[in-house]
């Protein structure tokens, strides 16, 4: 009997040392069939499991390639038709401004309306492609990463900006060192930063960036938060998606909905994700996390 015991035993703790190998990633595992009992016959059913998991994982891995290949050549495309729009809408730019400069004494108030707005339709599908181009730039170019302070960095962020004197900017003092692409990162802040600031109808607005400690070990959480507008709950995820404007091209300094896609890119390429928080009329504080480490771990 004890040693029926003692062979029951070592055959449960070889599968269930298989399965937990499996549990954790593991899919190089084997369990050993060496009997044709019920537990050669757990063994080989263990073994047949390994291998659907392991060809589910070529099938991902597969198409995750892909997925890859078809957003490569998704920018690709943005890119090249974005650069060759620009030089005939240059073109149409100054004819347009030609007439306006050259000919404006010889056109009624009407025939001037047309020209004035043919001139901003094409300034603004200039800004657009501008976005789209920018947009297709973040896959294609990656720049170096180096690590900074993260108080340094949205410090640099609010000198590019230059904000006027009715906007108050507080950076936290216990800002962490992270490790990311300088140039992208300063490019978030300052989208976020100058949103925080378009889409205030205070007397006073206030800018609050900081940093909250996080229980993950793993990332850094930040927040930039504002005294604004505020964004309705229905349109907390919206505001992310391309070309995605809550309000009319001409109010808040209007814009082509392309910025906080970028934001959210270059957030997604350091590993990290960003969402939002807001009320109407109080104010918004969008979040985001970076991961930590080296490039390679990124």
């Amino acid at each position: 009997m004890q040693e029926l015991r003692d062979y029951t035993e070592e055959r449960l703790a070889d599968i269930l040392s298989v399965l937990s190998d499996v549990a954790l990633g593991d899919l190089t595992v084997e369990a050993v069939v060496e009997s044709e009992d019920i537990f050669g016959s757990v063994a080989m059913g263990v073994n047949a499991m390994i291998k659907g998991l392991r060809e589910l994982k070529e099938q991902d891995k597969e198409k995750s390639m892909l997925l890859e290949k078809s957003n490569q050549e998704l920018e690709d495309f943005v890119y090249i038709v974005s650069h060759d729009l620009k030089a005939p809408l240059r073109a149409i730019i100054g004819f347009a401004e030609f007439l306006k400069e050259d000919y404006a004494d010889r056109l009624d108030k009407q025939g001037q309306d047309y020209v004035r707005r043919m001139v901003e339709s094409a300034e603004r599908m200039q800004q657009l492609i501008n976005d789209l181009l920018e947009l297709s730039r973040i896959g294609r170019y990656k720049n170096p990463y180096v690590e900074i302070n993260a108080g340094e960095l949205a410090l640099k962020a609010v000198e590019f900006i230059n904000p006027p004197d009715d906007v108050k900017i507080d950076i936290a003092d216990d800002m962490p060192d992270i490790f990311c692409d300088e140039v992208r990162m300063q490019q978030v802040l300052a989208n976020l930063i100058t949103n925080a600031m378009k889409y205030n109808d205070k007397e006073k607005k206030k800018i609050e960036i900081a940093w909250i400690p996080n229980e993950d070990e793993d990332l850094d959480e930040f927040t930039i938060s504002d005294n604004g507008i505020g964004i309705e709950a229905k349109h907390l995820e919206r505001i992310f998606k391309i070309f995605q404007r809550l309000h009319t091209r001409d109010e808040y300094g209007g814009g082509t909905g392309v910025g906080l896609n970028i934001v959210k890119k270059i957030i997604e390429q350091h590993g990290g994700t960003i969402w939002v928080e807001s009320e109407v009329g109080k104010g918004t504080c969008f979040h985001f996390t970076l991961c930590r480490g080296e490039e390679d771990e990124v």
